[in-house]
């Protein structure tokens, strides 16, 4: 999928991109704090499982905190 998250504390927080993914064309970057992914609050496993469970095209919306600003990116499965 090219997208790793890891937790830290109990927040998620995105640890890998793969330069090659829709993640990564879409801006997020790693260090990335996700506040929301598919509009929920959710934990790295979470998140890991909905990634590792998708079909081909799946979207995805993830709301991050990055330099003490909300940011909103779309990918999708690839």
């Amino acid at each position: 999928m090219g997208l790793t998250v890891r937790e830290s504390g109990q927040i998620p927080v995105i640890d890998k991109v793969d330069s090659k993914s829709s993640a990564f064309r879409s801006g997020l970057k790693s260090g990335d704090v996700i506040k929301r992914f598919n509009g929920a609050n959710r934990s790295a496993a979470q998140i890991q499982k909905i990634i590792s469970e998708a079909q081909f095209g799946d979207m995805f919306t993830v709301a991050v905190l990055r330099n003490g600003e909300e940011k909103v990116f779309r990918f999708y499965a690839e």
